[in-house]
């Protein structure tokens, strides 16, 4: 009868330990489920920023190119310095120009 109980005991011992081994497994594979998730989302999100910052750096350069090429050409374009913010002093060529401009985008519709 002795070893019954004891028998008995062991194996709800056994049976304990072994039960809360298998509940540590089971927290611990869904501890790094959830760790692949989120490294999942940090390289989707790493690769998006990639591909924004790209595009910022092209628009830079971009505006950096528009920005020198009217710097450069202000002096061609306005022939006298303004004495007033109301003094419109530009080429005709670029009165013209700009005349073209005006008309294109009326006559365009959108």
């Amino acid at each position: 009868m002795q070893f019954t109980v004891y028998s008995l005991i062991a194996g709800l011992v056994i049976g304990a330990g072994g039960g809360y081994k298998v509940r540590d497994l089971i927290a611990d594979s869904q501890y790094v489920a959830q760790l692949e998730a989120e490294r999942l989302m940090l390289i989707e999100a790493e690769r998006k920023n990639s591909l924004l910052r790209d595009q910022l750096q092209s628009t830079q350069s971009e505006t950096k190119t528009i920005y020198r090429t009217i710097v450069k050409r202000i002096p061609q374009d306005v022939t006298e310095i303004q004495r007033k913010d109301s003094d419109c002093n530009l080429t005709s060529n670029t009165e013209r120009m700009l005349q073209s401009i005006i008309n294109d985008t009326i006559s365009s519709p959108k």
